[in-house]
């Protein structure tokens, strides 16, 4: 069986979001996918929906460690900048996700 993740360099070069996304899925883990979503990849930004404030502050202080997991799987500098939007409208996705 072939790992998807050795495919994710190409796949940026391709879609670019759609790598990042799955990028943030491998790197990111059971637990935090459960609480987070990657809403959009543009200009180098991450922005990753949480479920609430708290998850936010977590993932501020997991940050640097997540985008270097997801810039192994991508390739150096794919992914500078990442934001935790805890907005009603984004949070409501992960909410009706756990249920």
């Amino acid at each position: 069986m072939i790992d998807v993740t050795r495919l994710l360099p190409n796949i940026v070069r391709a879609n670019p979001e759609l790598a990042v996304k799955m990028a943030w899925a491998r790197a990111a883990g059971d637990g935090l996918r459960r609480n987070t979503h990657p809403f959009s990849f543009a200009g180098k930004t991450l922005t990753v929906s949480v479920a609430d404030a708290l998850w936010q502050k977590q993932l501020q202080s997991m940050s640097a460690e997540l985008v270097f997991r997801m810039n192994n799987l991508l390739g150096r500098g794919t992914v500078v900048r990442r934001r935790f939007d805890c907005r009603r409208r984004f949070a409501r996705e992960i909410l009706a996700r756990r249920q």
